[in-house]
């Protein structure tokens, strides 16, 4: 799953935490893990070992960076 695919099920709150906003499943180490709308997950929830508030700041980051990357820069 894609960084885009895995943002586009979730919107982030304003304290940091997460609601799943579409049904997704999310890869796992050992089962994919299933999240239907209205799911909050924060910095404290672990779901199977995965801290999946941190994973979605991680892929927000990566996608922050990369539209830097992606945008000209006017002087």
């Amino acid at each position: 799953m894609t960084d885009t695919e895995l943002l586009a099920s979730f919107r982030r709150e304003a304290n940091g935490d997460w609601t799943c906003i579409r049904p997704v499943l999310i890869d796992g180490t050992a089962r994919n893990m299933a999240f239907a709308p209205g799911a909050r997950v924060s910095h404290t929830d672990m779901f199977m070992g995965v801290d999946i508030a941190r994973k979605l700041d991680d892929a927000a980051s990566r996608q922050e960076v990369s539209a830097e990357l992606r945008t000209p820069l006017h002087h």
